[in-house]
C-alpha cells in the first residue's frame, strides 16, 4: 500500500518529503491489481452481513482474479532473481534491488504468507457459498411447499363450503 500511495500522491502532485526520501520504486501492474483486491474484501463484508450466496461467489472470483493471479504473476517476474540471489549472494547480479536489498527475497517472504492467506480465503468462500446456496434452496423449497399446502387447504375449504346442500 505504501508503494501505491506514494505513486498516487505523486500523480496528484502532492509532495511529502518523507516518502520522496525513501525512493520507493514505482509499482508494477501486479501491485495495482493486488491493491484492487481491497474492493473484493468489501464484497465479503457485505456478503457476511446479508448471508448472500451471490456476493460470496463474487468475492470468491475477485479473490482469484485480484489476489492470487497478481501474486502468481509476480512470482514469475521475481523468481529468476530469487534463484540468482540464492546461488550468488550478490545484489549486483539481480535486476530488482531497493537500498541494497533484493526485492525478490522480500517478495518471496511476503508471498509465502499472502498465498496461504488468500488460499484460505478461497477455500472458506467456497464453503460458505455451498452452505448458503443449499440453505437458500432448502428454504425456497419449504416456502413453495407451504404455499402449495395453503392453496390446497383453501381450495378444499371453499369446495366443502360451496358444496353444502341447504334443505
Amino acid at each position: 500500500m505504501l508503494k501505491l500511495s506514494e505513486d498516487l500522491l505523486d500523480r496528484a502532485d502532492i509532495f511529502i518529503l518523507e516518502l520522496q526520501e525513501l525512493e520507493i520504486p514505482k509499482p508494477d501492474l501486479w501491485e495495482w491489481l493486488y491493491g484492487l483486491s481491497f474492493f473484493g474484501n468489501l464484497l465479503a463484508l457485505r456478503a457476511m452481513r446479508t448471508n448472500s450466496a451471490r456476493l460470496i461467489n463474487l468475492y470468491h472470483i475477485a479473490t482469484w482474479l485480484l489476489s492470487l493471479t497478481p501474486l502468481l504473476l509476480a512470482q514469475t517476474a521475481y523468481f529468476p532473481d530469487f534463484v540468482t540471489f540464492l546461488q550468488e549472494r550478490d545484489t549486483e547480479k539481480v535486476r530488482y534491488v531497493w537500498r541494497q536489498l533484493p526485492i525478490a527475497v522480500i517478495f518471496q517472504a511476503f508471498a509465502l504468507v499472502a498465498l496461504q492467506v488468500h488460499l484460505m480465503q478461497v477455500f472458506y468462500a467456497y464453503r460458505l457459498y455451498k452452505i448458503w446456496s443449499a440453505y437458500l434452496l432448502n428454504r425456497s423449497q419449504t416456502q413453495q411447499q407451504q404455499q402449495s399446502t395453503n392453496s390446497a387447504n383453501s381450495a378444499q375449504g371453499s369446495n366443502s363450503f360451496g358444496s353444502k346442500k341447504i334443505n
